[in-house]
């Protein structure tokens, strides 16, 4: 039966009775907290393997003023349960309850549930999410605000191999130390030959591994036959398989086939007890350090819910740990509550701990890349020999379209460095500090080039690689525009024009439709054109321009702007033929006319009225749209008007529509 239980003492709640949720319960009560509860489903259910190191436990020992234990490393497990057993012992509750929801009523509290679904109201002024990477309050609380009151970011862009596994299994000794002792990043190059790289990667790729590379592996010994293994496996791997992989894993990583390995019996203590489990390493750090309002309780993220770590630097416990000190520092307690708590001045205590958090991760990060990349480069060279030695034979098109993955990846790959390379760090603008606008011109069009091979050739498999290589190809159009406004700022308008067309080349790439971005580079041709006194060239292509643009509001602006630019050139071109060529000028007039009867109320009626005098066409008032604005111009004499108008003079005309002269001329 559900009910509601409304409990009025003030807490200081922590959801998560993990090893960060322990910590802090005993670091508040050690700073005379009162009322401290843990909720969490699991608490005192401590099974979880994976190793801790004796540098963990001796921290811990220092903080609760004991002598270090004798053993030189342990499970996750038994930091736990050490843990526990600490606040057990200072009467600090800890109950197994679920967080619900942040109550909507005239106090701050929480909802918490136990195992029956009965509800229970948690009055606090305080709650600390110690759910790691679930980050269950944080979520909650980010659907309760608009906007967002907290913003999760990955540590690492593009981590490609995010799936591991955690075998914990009986092996020798003798057998474990035939695995690399610090993985395959740091062997000697490449102990494979050709022949059993391909017959390597091709194995693991029955199970789904993407790599050409081996997984990285490593394992601890516990004693008494017993090893934890830890290894990077396929996404998506089944359950059924894990046993096959750590198989295959322990084979290549070794160069052998006789490494043997069982599984543990089920635990006669607890019902569910991990041998093997997968898991994902994908760190992401919270922008946010808390979030305080006037309605719910002040939430505070801790431990891998703040940041998350990476298992293979070892560092998730003791940075958290630091962190929680950290935390201590900044609090007030009075009458045992926090009195005073500092969102900022924690924050600025803190950032330098997750900067080099941060900075661990995308080390590691960047040396596995680094050896990924090597390993395509490998396959390419192994691939490609076994391709041509098997031209004819049954095995050509597995593996030409295996050639075929390896190129675009390494294409993708390449681009990836080449983009980092020209932009602002973390920003989609371009460095002017690294490169010349010339040298960033040819690096555009190269890295246009591997994008769209990726694009192209990359396996459906690959799907959200091939989305950014198509989104990183457009981003290159967009910045060759850029460019070729940087030569017409620089007074270099042969080489903006190159720049222009260089990124229409990649707006008429197959499939992208007409854009306003595509029709306003070409009304910068245009307006580049008549710099250059290239009237015909602008003729052209603003007619061309305007015919294929279409008559829809979003691009009214920039048609405005090509039929003005257009106009502007015809004029200059009649008033620079000879009075005597009446023919050629009254040919010239036609073409004008043509331009105004097809296009009639796109102009300012000033400006269209002026225009149609000029080329002496007779403007008939039932042409004109009701909703045009009014004349602005009153000059009695337009070519006189319209002589004066040239682009270095235009800017600063006042006698029509300000909006209009500034999208007349100018580039976009």
């Amino acid at each position: 039966m559900l009910f509601l239980h409304k409990v009025y003492m003030k807490h200081t709640v922590i959801i998560g009775a993990g090893p960060m949720g322990l910590y802090l319960a005993y670091k508040l009560h050690q700073a005379k907290v009162k009322h401290i509860v843990i909720y969490d489903p699991r608490t005192g259910e401590y099974v979880r393997p994976g190793h801790v190191n004796s540098a963990h436990f001796r921290k811990l020992d220092r903080a609760l003023g004991k002598s270090s234990l004798s053993s030189s490393f342990g499970h996750i497990k038994d930091f736990e349960r050490k843990l526990f057993k600490e606040i057990s012992d200072l009467g600090i509750p800890a109950e197994k309850k679920e967080f619900v929801r942040f109550n909507e009523g005239a106090k701050k509290s929480i909802v918490v549930k136990n195992s029956d679904g009965d509800e229970e109201i948690i009055e606090c002024d305080y709650v600390f999410d110690c759910t790691g990477s679930q980050r269950t309050l944080v979520n909650t609380m980010n659907h309760l605000i608009t906007p967002a009151p907290f913003t999760l970011k990955p540590i690492k862009e593009n981590v490609v191999i995010k799936q591991h596994l955690l075998a914990y299994v009986r092996m020798s000794e003798e057998d474990l130390d035939r695995i690399p002792a610090f993985g395959i990043m740091n062997q000697p190059d490449y102990f494979l030959t050709a022949e059993q790289h391909i017959k390597a990667v091709n194995r693991m790729r029955v199970l789904g591994w993407q790599d050409f590379g081996l997984p990285q592996l490593y394992g601890i010994y516990f004693g008494k036959g017993k090893v934890c293994l830890y290894m990077e496996c396929p996404d998506n791997l089944p359950r059924s398989a894990y046993e096959d992989w750590v198989k295959i894993a322990l084979d290549v990583s070794t160069n052998s086939t006789d490494i043997t390995f069982s599984q543990l019996p089920p635990s006669r203590k607890y019902k569910s007890k991990p041998r093997l489990s997968s898991f994902i390493v994908n760190p992401g750090e919270l922008e946010q350090a808390a979030f305080t309002s006037k309605k719910y309780p002040t939430l505070i993220p801790i431990g891998d819910a703040q940041t998350e770590p990476h298992y293979g630097l070892a560092q998730g416990i003791t940075d958290g740990m630091d962190r929680v000190d950290a935390f201590m520092d900044h609090i007030e307690v009075l009458d045992g509550n926090i009195a005073y708590f500092d969102t900022d001045e924690y924050h600025e205590a803190i950032r330098k701990m997750m900067k080099s958090h941060k900075e661990s991760i995308i080390d590691k990060y960047q040396r596995r890349d680094e050896y990924s990349y090597k390993m395509l480069q490998l396959a390419k060279t192994n691939y490609t020999e076994a391709l041509t030695a098997a031209k004819g034979s049954s095995a050509e098109t597995e593996l030409t379209a295996l050639v075929k993955e390896i190129n675009a990846r390494l294409a993708y790959q390449d681009a990836l460095k080449l983009r980092v390379s020209l932009l602002i760090d973390g920003k989609e603008e371009l460095s002017s500090s690294k490169h010349s606008t010339d040298v960033l011109v040819s690096k555009l069009i190269e890295l246009a080039g591997l994008c769209i091979h990726a694009y192209e050739n990359l396996p459906i498999t690959f799907n959200a690689d091939k989305i950014k290589s198509f989104t990183m190809f457009k981003h290159c159009a967009a910045h060759l525009k850029e460019c070729g406004n940087r030569y017409v700022k620089a007074g270099n308008n042969l080489k903006a024009i190159d720049a222009y067309q260089e990124a229409l080349k990649l707006y008429r790439y197959p499939g992208l439709e007409l854009s306003l971005e595509q029709t306003t580079i070409q009304s910068n041709i245009v307006i580049t054109y008549r710099k250059l006194n290239n009237h015909e060239a602008a003729i052209a292509l603003g007619g061309m321009a305007l015919s294929n643009t279409p008559k829809t509001t979003d691009f009214a602006d920039i048609r405005k702007k090509l039929l003005y630019n257009v106009l502007k050139s015809f004029q200059t071109t009649i008033q620079a033929i000879s009075a005597d060529k009446v023919l050629e000028i009254s040919l010239e007039k036609q073409k004008a006319i043509l331009l105004l009867d097809t296009h009639p109320n796109l102009l300012e009626l000033s400006s269209y009225t002026d225009f149609c005098s000029f080329f002496g066409k007779v403007v008939e008032p039932v042409s004109l749209s009701a909703a045009v604005p009014k004349p602005r111009h009153t000059s009695s004499n337009p070519a006189t008007f319209l002589s004066g108008l040239t682009p270095d003079s235009l800017s600063e005309a006042s006698d029509l529509n300000p909006v209009f002269i500034d999208s007349g001329c100018r580039i976009s």
